[in-house]
């Protein structure tokens, strides 16, 4: 009777569950379990990989549903007046000529996982689209995409502890400290970016896992620190792959979650008086406290980058006045109590003169206060340039005090490399720590916010001139001397300082001509090609990014015509 019922089962073409595909057998197509399963008391198994076209139609739903929302609450948010930006705001900052729709928002499509060199077994590569809906990737194809992401998560400026993660990481799913799918998917996507081999396929599959598994994040409340981190991740992926609007909204919505949080408060290490959300689960010791203090850092980095890369709107207040949140230490310091020991210091001390001052510098001497300082000096000096007016007063005093604040610290920069690594390395202390990539990059920002600020005076004052011209060799000094060491210290916006630089250059090739100096014009040329080697180089390197390059300000010095013409098209 058994084999009788067995051979009336249609096999429906293509709609088979993937218990039967891969056991090869007759399939009904039953819902929400077929026939050959239930009767094998595989009901609890049986599923059917997802509809590609019924996954882009549920997306370019969500995503209409999604923008109708953000705008009904931009016409809320500015018919109260609010002065502090929405989520959505961030899309009408965009220009709208030439917008290409299909370029921002590009129909979902699942990857094609064709035969490949992948060491997994035969029958999963039938059945691998099953694996989006479930909560862990097999350990062979997650274990060397982490450790890729690892050794490339300075670029991102989101760091944590280290030893720490990797305990967390050896965790069952099932326990409290374990680490999040959403923020292992993040970190898998982005290893499949710079993986050189077969694991780079993968990106739309981990894309995918990225979307659902956020979304189950939220949905369950469950370890929402881990959603802070993972949604960044996935907003820096996005600004990698040129989906700049999509990138921009993952990591404002990010922004604006963490400070619901308070991660910009955190203003001392006392953990009975902190002022972080109970919604993240609650520091256990410093060094927690610690990996929060660096996220908000990291976030407050990519929010002024993004701004700055994309000409866009900040989602974290000008008015910086509302982070209290103090600057990162080393790790190490909240482990030995080297950090509990610094006396506070946030970004207030950044531009003004507080007494002791130098104290609670040399306490936050570690890249990663210097990577945070230089990025919010340039965003300052950026913005403090683009409101200037000649006769206002209050603006040449600001400027004079960025001035002086961002000369110091780049002296506390240059003082800590002396000590710590006076010659650059890749694998500073034999780890791939991005330490030295990170000083390089800090050193460079600070340079380049010192062009910014020397360029309001330097054409009235002589001794500026000079000073900006210094600036701008000493930022290709240090840009050349990374590229001689290895091409990997370099970051991947650091490209900002060298356009800073190239103008100041060119703009002296082109007084030296004027005034009829012709081999003093020709040797400042010579700096200006070497600069260009070390941007066709970076081209090379970070080849996604070459089309964001300012070439609009480079071109009109027609030195390099014809390759900024090639990097604008592409």
């Amino acid at each position: 009777m058994e084999g009788s019922e067995s051979s009336h089962l249609a096999l429906v073409r293509g709609s088979a569950c993937v218990v039967c595909k891969r056991k090869k057998r007759g399939c009904d197509a039953a819902k929400p379990s077929c026939t050959p399963c239930v009767r094998s008391g595989w009901r609890t198994r049986c599923e059917y990989p997802p509809n590609p076209k019924e996954m882009r139609e549920k997306a370019l739903q969500s995503r209409i549903e999604e923008l109708e929302s953000r705008l009904r609450g931009l016409g809320q948010e500015q018919a109260s007046g609010s002065s502090v930006p929405a989520v959505s705001s961030v899309l009408v900052s965009f220009p709208r000529t030439n917008f290409n729709t299909q370029a921002y928002f590009p129909p979902l499509q699942l990857p094609k996982f064709t035969p490949g060199p992948l060491d997994i077994p035969s029958s999963l590569k039938d059945t691998i689209l099953g694996m989006i809906e479930q909560k862990d990737v097999l350990a062979n194809i997650r274990d060397p995409l982490i450790e890729i992401f690892m050794k490339q998560r300075w670029q991102y400026c989101l760091e944590w502890s280290a030893p720490r993660f990797w305990a967390a990481y050896k965790l069952p799913p099932d326990h409290p400290d374990s680490i999040h799918p959403a923020l292992l998917d993040a970190m898998c996507l982005l290893g499949c970016f710079h993986s050189r081999s077969s694991l780079e396929k993968y990106q739309d599959f981990f894309y995918t896992r990225v979307q659902r598994s956020l979304v189950e994040c939220l949905k369950n409340a469950d370890r929402l620190y881990d959603f802070i981190r993972a949604s960044s991740l996935a907003g820096i992926y996005c600004h990698f792959r040129r989906k700049y609007i999509a990138g921009q909204n993952h990591i404002s919505a990010t922004i604006h979650f963490a400070m619901a949080c308070g991660l910009h408060k955190i203003e001392n290490y006392d953990m009975t008086s902190s002022s972080i959300s109970p919604l993240i689960r609650q520091s256990r010791d410093v060094a927690d406290l610690g990996d929060m203090i660096h996220t908000w850092w990291g976030l407050y980095c990519l929010d002024r980058i993004a701004a700055i890369v994309v000409e866009g709107i900040v989602t974290v207040p000008k008015d910086e006045t509302v982070i209290t949140t103090v600057w990162p230490c080393a790790f190490g310091d909240y482990i030995n109590g080297n950090a509990i020991a610094t006396p506070y210091g946030s970004i207030r001390s950044l531009r003004e003169y507080i007494p002791g001052q130098a104290e609670v510098a040399r306490g936050y001497n570690n890249v990663f206060a210097f990577r945070a300082k230089s990025v919010a000096m340039l965003y300052y000096a950026i913005d403090l340039v683009s409101r200037h007016e000649d006769e206002c007063v209050e603006h040449l005093r600001a400027a004079h005090i960025a001035i002086e604040a961002t000369s110091r610290l780049s002296d506390a920069m240059s003082a800590y490399r002396a000590t710590k690594c006076p010659t650059f390395s890749s694998t500073r202390d034999g780890e791939d720590d991005g330490h030295d990539g990170t000083l390089i990059f800090a050193i460079s920002m600070a340079y380049s916010a010192s062009i910014q600020l020397f360029n309001l005076f330097a054409n009235k004052d002589e001794e500026t001139y000079r000073q900006r011209l210094a600036v701008a060799r000493a930022c290709v000094s240090i840009g050349a001397e990374a590229c001689r060491v290895n091409p990997n210290l370099l970051h991947a916006a650091i490209y900002l300082p060298w356009c800073a630089a190239y103008e100041v250059l060119a703009w002296e090739m082109i007084r030296l001509n004027a005034l009829g100096e012709k081999e003093t014009a020709a040797a400042v040329l010579a700096e200006i090609e070497a600069l260009m080697d070390l941007m066709k180089l970076f081209s090379q390197h970070f080849d996604t990014f070459k089309h964001q390059w300012p070439v609009q300000n480079l071109r009109r010095f027609n030195i390099h015509t014809a390759d900024l013409a090639k990097w604008n098209k592409n």
